[in-house]
């Protein structure tokens, strides 16, 4: 048996050498587990073999986890696919996958009743424009819910299976003795969790599939494997505009809209300039009053004063009311305008920032492995990171096609669909207990 000065200088040798000798050390480095690990019976039974049997079981052991990149995480994957039954693939929806573009014929196409004669008033063309524009935002909106909950569930798988592997060599680890029983029920905690994870992805990615078939008509379709890249936004002018003036050109949009304009031009000639300025006039003083103490009956109309009859109640009502639209759409468009570039923004940042390193870490979590510098289950843990960062990525992805939709839509009329769900939150993997 070695001792620790030996163990240290065989450490340091390895160290030296591993980038020209990576497969030597590979098989090395896990001799003092892989027996352990991979062998089923309890260490009781064991001491009845001869010495010549348990240094051939080590061997045969070791060798096989040197043959493999990541050691004893591949095994238990070998080892899982040998014992589950191959289910005979599904061929029934095989085939291209269903594009945006594509989504938005179908959907066009399986809906007579957005069609119009064109013989209309503009009120009624813009009317048909806003609810064609709504329903292909409410499908493009389905179609990367579907696509992203579909990429969700492929990495929440990945990391199920990671999981599965640490509670399965944990278990191992416990009935040879080399595990407490806290450490044991850690791992299946978290295996426990991860199956959970999995099973509210599944359900969500056949919510969302479902969604998206009943916007195009049809449930026979394949979905890509992705979202797609995001645009470069820097010379958008929709995006650097000020937002009052998107927000008029928006309210000339609305169906109603010039029809509103006519009516308030019409009440204010009915009313006459001269008793619309006396009311202006009126309404400062009197709110002039209420500020300064005098009380809610300072807001009193004193119909000696001021005209206050029907005609000029009508067209402050109007004035009032085509007021607070007004203002209402150059807040909602500054509000939909922040969305996407600080959506944007954060996509950019885990794209070319977050997933590079974490895909690094991990690179670097394999070397270590490796070189017996960290546990199996530190692996697996850098495994986890890496894909958490990469769901944050898909959920940040979501998020801004999500409001980029939204925002598109609201220019051409439709009311405004805030995106939903908050801002990415990712962390990076801390280093976990146990040895190798």
């Amino acid at each position: 048996m070695l001792d620790m000065k030996q163990i240290d200088k065989s450490k340091q040798v390895m160290h030296a050498t591993f980038a020209q000798k990576g497969k030597w050390l590979r098989r090395l480095t896990r001799a003092t587990v892989a027996a352990s690990l991979l062998a089923v019976t309890p260490i009781q039974a064991q001491t009845t073999q001869g010495a010549d049997d348990q240094m051939s079981n080590w061997r045969q052991a070791n060798d096989a986890v040197g043959k493999l990149l990541r050691g004893h995480v591949d095994i238990l994957k070998s080892e899982a696919k040998t014992r589950k039954a191959v289910a005979p693939a599904d061929t029934s929806n095989q085939g291209s996958p269903l594009t945006l573009p594509q989504a938005k014929r179908l959907m066009l196409e399986a809906r007579p009743s957005l069609f119009t004669s064109g013989g209309d008033s503009a009120a009624e063309r813009n009317a048909h424009a806003v609810s064609v524009n709504e329903a292909l935002s409410a499908l493009s909106r389905a179609w990367t819910q579907a696509v992203g909950a579909q990429r969700l569930l492929k990495l929440q798988e990945g990391a199920t299976e990671a999981a599965e592997i640490a509670n399965e060599l944990g278990q191992r680890m416990g009935k040879v003795g080399n595990w407490g029983a806290d450490r044991v029920l850690a791992v299946g905690l978290q295996a426990s969790a991860e199956r959970l994870k999995l099973s509210q992805a599944q359900e969500n990615a056949v919510r969302t599939k479902a969604a998206l078939a009943q916007w195009v008509m049809t449930d026979a379709f394949v979905l890509p494997e992705k979202l797609p890249a995001l645009r470069g936004i820097g010379a958008r002018l929709d995006l650097t505009a000020n937002p009052a003036q998107l927000a008029q050109e928006r309210l000339k949009r609305l169906p109603n809209y010039d029809s509103d304009l006519v009516m308030l031009r019409a009440l204010e000639a009915t009313a006459g300039p001269g008793p619309l300025k006396a009311w202006e006039t009126f309404a400062q003083s009197r709110v002039s009053a209420l500020l300064d103490g005098q009380g809610t009956s300072a807001l009193t109309v004193d119909a000696t004063e001021v005209l206050w009859n029907h005609d000029m109640r009508a067209v402050l009502r109007q004035r009032e009311s085509m007021a607070a639209s007004q203002q209402q759409a150059i807040s909602t468009m500054a509000v939909a305008q922040a969305a996407v570039k600080a959506r944007h923004a954060e996509t950019i940042l885990l794209t070319n920032e977050f997933v590079p390193l974490a895909m690094q870490a991990e690179e670097e979590a394999v070397y270590q492995y490796n070189g017996m510098f960290i546990s199996t289950w530190q692996l697996l843990e850098q495994f986890r990171s890496r894909t958490a960062v990469e769901m944050a990525l898909t959920e940040s992805q979501m998020r801004y096609w999500d409001a980029e939709y939204a925002f598109e839509a609201y220019l051409t009329g439709t009311p405004y669909y805030p995106p939903t769900g908050g801002g990415a939150s990712v962390s990076a993997a801390g280093a976990a207990d146990g040895g190798h």
